[in-house]
């Protein structure tokens, strides 16, 4: 959540969301944090994120043919059922 918080509070200070997460540092994080999640490593940020989010986080999560993703939409409104799965305020989206 330190990364939603700072997006978050870069959007107060600026009235808008920040174009990359590196416009973060080092204001709002000393440096991007890391998924935890071993191997996968890349954190993919855009803004104007689906179903009218406005900005999105998505973590690659594929293992060999499968393209499975962790998705963060700041306004929770994540599809209902599969191939969406809750996972607190995130959804792993299943392939």
């Amino acid at each position: 959540m330190p990364l939603v918080n700072a997006i978050e509070a870069y959007h107060h200070d600026n009235g808008s969301y920040p174009q990359q997460l590196t416009n973060l540092i080092p204001k709002y994080l000393e440096k991007i944090p890391p998924t935890g999640m071993g191997n996968h490593t890349n954190i993919i940020y855009r803004v104007g994120g689906d179903l009218g989010n406005p900005w999105m986080l998505d973590i690659d999560a594929h293992e060999g043919m499968g393209w499975n993703q962790f998705y963060y939409f700041p306004l929770q409104n994540y599809p209902d059922g599969w191939p969406y799965e809750r996972m607190g305020k995130w959804a792993y989206f299943h392939e």
